[in-house]
């Protein structure tokens, strides 16, 4: 079932000293230790709604691949397949509309969290 929500969203907030919010560590703001700024966002569940949504009127598209069958615990079979994949539909999309394309992938964040 489609539906919109109201949520509140928390940002960092600048530490104002030219430094970043280390984002490793969210137990900050959970503890209340960290200054966050909230707002209460409007949330809209595009579902079948997609094609509305373009890369020149509002910063993203939606695109889909096939799903495959794959090893996600295996690094390598991600690199190199996933990224890919994810890297051929980004060209797919961005080239022929012009933008400019130095492409790389991480997802070092990824294997760093996972247990």
């Amino acid at each position: 079932m489609k539906k919109d929500i109201e949520a509140v969203i928390s940002y960092w907030k600048d530490p104002g000293d030219g430094s970043r919010p280390d984002p490793e560590n969210d137990a900050e703001i959970f503890l209340g230790h960290h200054d966050e700024d909230n707002r209460k966002m409007h949330i809209t569940d595009m579902r079948d709604a997609e094609p509305n949504y373009s890369l020149d009127t509002n910063g993203f598209e939606v695109h889909s691949i096939p799903v495959k069958e794959r090893d996600w615990e295996n690094e390598e079979i991600v690199r190199t397949e996933y990224f890919g994949e994810i890297s051929d539909l980004i060209k797919r999309v961005l080239v022929p509309s012009g933008v400019p394309l130095s492409l790389r992938l991480e997802l070092t964040h990824f294997w760093q969290n996972r247990s």
